[in-house]
């Protein structure tokens, strides 16, 4: 008896999670879709240096960006009160000022946990989609360990962004 209540439990618990795991899919219009997740810096550093006019997004905040970024990088801040869903201030400006024919590549900092994991889904879902949306996994303090350059004041990178906004 006590093995067939196991064995009842057990598929109990394998149909709840199978009908968990298919209503948290990418169907729903509320659901985040998937992105590439870059692990490797070496990677990311190719796709940076090596893509040419890349859509590279830095997701921190306009101070932190100023203070120093990938060059490259255009700054669209994701915090909590302008990212919250797909018709937040963040969507509208990564729509306004990216094009979804390209691919589009995402990173932020530490400060930003929550952002890191949130905004590339939703870039994914207002149209890049799961393979043509790159979140960098690691961080701009990781970029910086790792001797990459960087764009800073008094060190501008040719065609950077950062050199329109001045």
């Amino acid at each position: 008896m006590k093995q067939m209540l196991k064995l009842f439990g057990g598929i109990l618990c394998a149909t709840c999670l199978i009908s968990l795991t298919q209503s948290c899919g990418d169907d729903g219009p509320d659901q985040l879709k998937g992105y590439q997740k870059i692990r490797k810096d070496s990677s990311f550093y190719n796709a940076v240096t090596r893509i040419e006019n890349i859509q590279l997004v830095d997701i921190r905040s306009k101070e932190e960006y100023d203070k120093g970024h990938i060059p490259g990088a255009t700054n669209v801040e994701a915090n909590y009160a302008n990212s919250e869903d797909v018709n937040s201030e963040f969507c509208k400006e990564i729509q306004a000022r990216f094009v979804k024919e390209r691919d589009i590549f995402l990173y932020g900092g530490k400060a930003q946990k929550a952002e890191n994991w949130y905004a590339p889904g939703l870039v994914s879902t207002i149209g890049w989609g799961h393979d043509h949306t790159y979140h960098y996994l690691n961080d701009y303090e990781q970029w910086v360990a790792c001797g990459f350059p960087i764009c800073q004041e008094g060190s501008r990178a040719e065609n950077c962004p950062c050199q329109k906004t001045k």
